[in-house]
């Protein structure tokens, strides 16, 4: 973006004001939960960490993490992940960590995608990078959307072998994920799958493949429709990973794993695999 406000576009829905109203209210369940068994203590520092298996009554037990994006603080800012200032998305049992950004720099790092998993209020998120880095934090649930707890990263030596290079500890709170904030009025997402549009009194999202839409109201209710597409504007701007458009009581959220759009603390989270309630 570099500071400046991108020129606001026209966002001709076409004809989806009268498909959307052929189309029921999406029932906004509960969030789920994830839940596992713990993984074990740390073992070599030297050797990436053992699988975990998930134990059914486990899982029917514990409370495990809401679904929702936690923003991290790190210290020391070390290894090749800027950790510190970086975004946790957790969804359905999956988390993508995206990186924040070194001093100095402008750019996000590519992120990281991997599993999740808790016993009570204990959490383990093991991420990787491609093949060039694994993450791996380990925290407690404190209050409501927090974490705190330590991380290692590394990356493949020469010999094959991972090694941890980075050691630091970590807290995490629920919200956006930090970057820019902008007051873009319509914006594509990264890949151009994705496209918005805040209007005073909602928002409109859609997915170009699959061809879905949802629409967020100011009373934080949505409603979905399948083959409902609008015509973003020949320049509507795109939102960098980790960046949100604030315009009114409307936020939104640019991630890897999709756009996620709220106010007043509800709203819907869309990606290519589907739309759900947020957070």
């Amino acid at each position: 973006m570099n500071g400046r406000r991108p020129r606001r576009n026209a966002f001709a829905v076409l004809g989806c004001a009268v498909l959307l109203a052929g189309c029921g209210a999406n029932p906004a369940a509960t969030a789920p939960t994830i839940a596992s068994t713990s993984p074990s203590a740390s073992g070599s520092s030297t050797s990436a960490p053992s699988p975990v298996t998930t134990s059914p009554a486990a899982a029917a037990a514990a409370p495990g993490l809401a679904d929702g994006t936690y923003r991290l603080s790190a210290d020391p800012q070390c290894g090749e992940f800027a950790m510190d200032g970086s975004s946790l998305v957790v969804r359905g049992g999956k988390a993508t960590l995206t990186p924040g950004r070194w001093a100095g720099s402008d750019t996000l790092g590519q992120p990281a995608s991997g599993t999740i998993t808790t016993q009570g209020k204990n959490v383990r998120v093991h991420v990787t990078n491609g093949t060039a880095a694994i993450i791996d934090l380990t925290a407690t649930i404190g209050a409501p959307g927090t974490l705190s707890g330590s991380g290692k990263s590394g990356g493949l030596h020469l010999s094959g072998e991972t090694g941890w290079a980075c050691e630091f500890t970590f807290t995490a709170t629920s919200g956006p994920a930090t970057g820019t904030t902008e007051n873009v009025t319509t914006f594509y997402s990264p890949t151009r799958n994705i496209s918005c549009q805040i209007l005073p009194d909602s928002v409109y999202c859609q997915t170009r493949t699959p061809p879905r839409s949802v629409t967020l109201t100011a009373d934080g209710t949505y409603k979905t429709c399948e083959g409902c597409l609008g015509d973003p504007g020949e320049h509507t701007p795109v939102l960098a990973y980790g960046n949100s458009t604030r315009v009114g009581a409307f936020t939104c959220v640019s991630e890897s794993a999709g756009v996620t759009c709220t106010t007043a603390g509800k709203g819907f989270a869309i990606s290519r695999s589907g739309i759900v309630k947020a957070p």
